[in-house]
């Protein structure tokens, strides 16, 4: 390994349960063994790349004022994401579940989600506890649709969005994901 002038560290401190708990969410059971990562990875790579790019994104929102620092919801969510971003990226004994395909959305996955709206169903809702109940919906145009359609196989007919800059993310969202759900029957004029 070579370090130059112009190498770069970024150091994510993650504690231990929340990373369990995280990746316990994505492969739909209990995880028992460490979450033991490979000590080195390429950031060349597409996973990789993206890892960085979310780590990125992180560290200028926590810094600049008005950011994610000052929205603890989006901070969550967000933070959620690189975790989601870091378990996909860097080998570890749960990557070959994590890159399984993904033919129905795992239950224990939906399941919070679903109780807490039957649970609540006769109260109104505020903003922050319908966001405490969210379901978040990242990836490539491409992988949005494929995760939309697997919601709406599980029962789910509708849903509110929400982007942390909504302007930019909205037009985005329009223009890429739209036109998909559209392709795949998720989406009527």
């Amino acid at each position: 390994m070579r370090w130059t002038a112009d190498a770069e560290q970024l150091i994510l401190k993650v504690p231990r349960w929340r990373l369990e708990s995280h990746l316990t969410d994505l492969v739909g059971h209990r995880v028992e063994d460490v979450i033991d990562f490979d000590f080195s990875f390429d950031l060349t790579t597409a996973c990789g790349s993206s890892l960085l790019s979310a780590v990125e994104f992180l560290a200028r929102e926590l810094d600049r004022p008005g950011g994610v620092a000052e929205m603890p919801i989006a901070r969550e969510q967000l933070e959620t994401f690189v975790l989601t971003e870091l378990l996909s990226a860097v080998p570890n004994p749960y990557t070959g579940e994590l890159v399984r395909p993904a033919d129905a959305v795992p239950r224990s996955r939906l399941k919070p989600v679903v109780e807490y709206m039957e649970t609540n169903a006769d109260e109104a809702l505020t903003t922050q506890e319908l966001a405490r109940a969210g379901y978040p919906v990242v990836g490539t145009p491409e992988q949005v649709t494929e995760e939309l359609g697997r919601l709406n196989a599980a029962g789910m007919d509708g849903m509110i969005m929400g982007f942390l800059d909504y302007n930019e993310e909205m037009k985005y969202f329009g223009e890429h994901v739209l036109p998909l759900m559209k392709q795949a029957g998720l989406r009527h004029d």
